[in-house]
């Protein structure tokens, strides 16, 4: 697991590997609608706690799916939320290593 300044290094590097992926929505690996989701609700949990205890600001912009998916989550931790964030980004990295070596073919 690490200490928790480094699961927040990881984090910090997941959370820009993920940013860097959805901004390049036209490359090689495109996430799906319900990758998104999970993501975003992990992203969101992480940085505003639960759901139910998040600022409405925070919620405002969301649709019902992406309440839904981070509600879903309950009252995990933020800790407990970085770290399921890391280890999705990292389990999605060979996928996405896969296909920009197909497009490179």
């Amino acid at each position: 697991m690490g200490t928790l300044q480094e699961q927040q290094r990881d984090y910090e590097a997941a959370v820009i590997y993920f940013e860097n992926l959805r901004a390049n929505s036209d490359g090689p690996y495109k996430l799906s609608s319900e990758q998104l989701r999970q993501f975003t609700s992990l992203l969101l949990h992480s940085q505003h706690g639960a759901f139910r205890q998040a600022p409405e600001v925070a919620k405002s912009s969301l649709g019902t799916r992406e309440k839904q998916t981070w509600e879903a989550l309950g009252n995990i931790t933020k800790v407990e939320a970085m770290r399921r964030f890391t280890t999705k980004t990292n389990e999605l990295k060979p996928m996405v290593d896969l296909a920009i070596q197909n497009q490179n073919l």
